[in-house]
């Protein structure tokens, strides 16, 4: 006879699982990832948090790395939701890595969502008017960092595009339609949005460095361009990169294809908001 899938006692003839076994089990799947939107404001400690979504697994016969999956899921989702309205303040953020924290201890090598975090964390900062120092440098710098200036992440392997200028209308390429003073870039602005591509040509790959004061596109060890952050009058966010516009004149603007638009979209903008004060 076999034995169930889920409580592992004898299931009966021909069956796998006991229903009701599988029916707590579905009802913990579908459950769990909604506790975490639900506890955002509760007073409830992190660690009792922790404790009780271990018990709820347990007799749910919910493996452990099921759980992992779903406390990643509820997480992501919680903060996702946020993000689509506006960024998270600094309380939301600290709330979540003490989910993160609590839960991580029961998991080889946690949850696995420290760079959203503290990519999260530093576009909170940034709108609280602080400057984070989260981003450590390993190894020399490719570029000589002003004073003041401090390094907020690095994008690796980013192709970078050129705009022609025989496509360019006044100050700003075609197709840019978000003002530049936005409080607040949302993916919803911009998830569905496609890169043009006919104004523009193939340039090269490097890697994104993105500080106070300026943006780096490194191209080798000795050679790079410099975008300063006061002098970028356009951003364009799309689904996979962003055009940046910056003066004088005569500089071209470029479309950057990277991993994280949302990211990078808010910072800058937030940066230049800030340098205009």
């Amino acid at each position: 006879m076999a034995r169930c899938l889920y409580c592992q006692k004898p299931a009966g003839f021909l069956r796998k699982q006991h229903p009701e076994c599988e029916k707590r089990h579905q009802y913990a799947i579908s459950s769990i990832p909604i506790f975490f939107n639900k506890v955002m404001d509760n007073p409830i400690s992190a660690e009792r948090f922790s404790e009780l979504l271990q018990a709820a697994g347990k007799v749910s016969f919910v493996r452990p790395d099921e759980l992992k999956t779903l406390c990643v899921d509820g997480l992501n989702n919680t903060v996702d939701s946020i993000l689509r309205e506006r960024s998270l303040t600094s309380s939301e953020v600290r709330r979540i890595v003490e989910f993160t924290e609590a839960l991580g201890t029961s998991f080889p090598k946690g949850l696995g969502l420290d760079e959203k975090l503290t990519k999260i964390g530093i576009v909170s900062e940034l709108y609280d008017g602080k400057l984070s120092d989260s981003i450590v440098i390993v190894g020399p710098m490719p570029i000589e960092l002003g004073r003041g200036e401090a390094v907020l992440w690095v994008f690796n392997h980013v192709r970078s595009y050129q705009t022609l200028a025989d496509n360019m209308t006044g100050d700003l390429p075609i197709n840019l339609a978000i003002p530049i003073d936005t409080q607040y870039f949302s993916p919803v602005l911009f998830e569905t949005a496609q890169i043009p591509t006919e104004p523009l040509s193939e340039e090269t790959t490097g890697d994104l460095l993105l500080t106070n004061r300026n943006i780096y596109f490194l191209l080798s060890e000795d050679s790079h361009i410099r975008i300063p952050i006061s002098r970028i009058t356009s951003l364009q966010p799309y689904a996979e990169g962003l055009h940046v516009g910056w003066k004088p004149r005569e500089a071209q603007s470029r479309t950057f294809l990277l991993d994280d638009v949302w990211f990078a979209v808010n910072v800058i903008a937030r940066l230049i908001q800030l340098a205009r004060r």
